[in-house]
């Protein structure tokens, strides 16, 4: 029996996601196009072909990539690559397909995260602040009884 390419068992994994796991379908279509990248950066690679190092060199494409405005991918767009691939990984561990265990894709450590609270001067100056436009005010109308 001959081998499915790579992207062959990525459109049944998105099948899969998108009627077995009922998953919402921007999920599919984010797990889509976070696998097409991997898909196109693995270049005809066989899911059996994938090693720790191709997923290696992966990471440090991802961490390369910009985006179309010229800017570097967040750790959390990179990881959120990789946890597409884990997906399709445990897909095809579930249907004997040989590849990397997903567990072993690591994730990129979270970027900290700057929580800013308003000062209770500017808390103050919102509580001041006019009723909304009148235009506002008619998108939501009150109830009907």
């Amino acid at each position: 029996m001959a081998q499915k390419r790579l992207i062959q068992y990525i459109e049944d994994f998105l099948e899969h996601v998108e009627i077995g796991n009922n998953q919402s379908l921007k999920t599919v279509r984010n797990y889509q196009h976070y696998l097409l990248r991997f898909e196109e950066f693995a270049s005809g690679l066989k899911p059996e072909d994938i090693t720790l190092d191709v997923i290696a060199k992966y990471r440090v494409h991802l961490n390369r990539l910009t985006d179309r405005f010229g800017r570097p991918l967040t750790r959390t767009t990179q990881g959120y690559h990789l946890i597409a691939l884990r997906a399709l990984f445990k897909y095809l561990a579930n249907n004997d397909v040989t590849t990397p265990s997903a567990e072993k894709v690591e994730l990129p450590k979270a970027e900290d995260r700057h929580v800013e609270f308003l000062t209770p001067t500017a808390a103050a100056t919102l509580t001041t602040l006019p009723p909304p436009h009148k235009n506002t005010a008619q998108r939501h109308p009150p109830p009907r009884a």
